[in-house]
């Protein structure tokens, strides 16, 4: 349920690429085209309502990313 409900939320021109799940944190990898995709995919899932993401998130110059989430009310993150 938790992949589905996170792959239906992936904005075009981007993808995940891992999604490891432990205890209450869910750890997301994947690739963006750009800043503003990244941003809309946190925007998205922090929509969710069941995640809480618990830092921002990390994206490289070359688009990799990672997002670090707990199950929860979801309180949202920012692209760096």
């Amino acid at each position: 349920e938790i992949i589905v409900s996170v792959n239906s939320v992936v904005p075009q021109g981007c993808e995940i690429n891992s999604i490891k799940y432990s205890g209450k944190n869910l750890f997301i990898a994947g690739q963006a085209e750009n800043r503003t995709i990244a941003a809309e995919l946190v925007a998205r899932i922090s929509r969710l309502n069941f995640f809480t993401i618990t830092q921002d998130i990390k994206l490289q110059p070359d688009g990799k990313f990672e997002l670090v989430m707990k199950s929860g009310a979801a309180t949202g993150g920012e692209a760096k």
